[in-house]
């Protein structure tokens, strides 16, 4: 499971901020993960919960927001969504093998010259605290 280690590295960056902006007590945390990240939304914020031990973070919230894969055609320009990764055991695949992940073609032109726009993030984007 390893939404254990990225809840944990979370929980760790949460703490930092909220220290370097003299918090002192944070109510909540907006987090934006990619669906490439193949976290169980569930499981995540029960890991979240389990290490929330200090004061500081103890009452706090999560809003966590789902990011698609989002792809470019990079022949036409037409963006478009990969919803194979709304599969969990495909995404689990290329979660632990990024490298192997191939692109869908256009859907309008059907290249195969295609970018990654959005997806892969794991990021925390704002918390919220006095």
């Amino acid at each position: 499971m390893h939404e254990l280690s990225i809840a944990q590295k979370i929980i760790e960056i949460i703490e930092s901020k909220a220290k370097q902006n003299n918090f002192s007590k944070v109510s909540n945390a907006k987090l934006k993960i990619g669906k490439m990240a193949a976290f169980q939304k569930d499981q995540l914020e029960f890991c979240l919960n389990t290490f929330q031990k200090s004061e500081i973070i103890k009452e706090m919230n999560f809003d966590i927001c789902e990011v698609p894969v989002k792809l470019l055609c990079n022949n036409c320009g037409n963006y478009f969504i990969d919803d194979r990764f709304n599969d969990y055991e495909f995404a689990h695949v290329y979660a632990h093998a990024p490298g192997l992940y191939i692109p869908l073609p256009c859907p309008q032109c059907k290249s195969k010259n295609i970018s990654v726009i959005s997806g892969s993030e794991i990021e925390l984007t704002s918390i919220e605290g006095e």
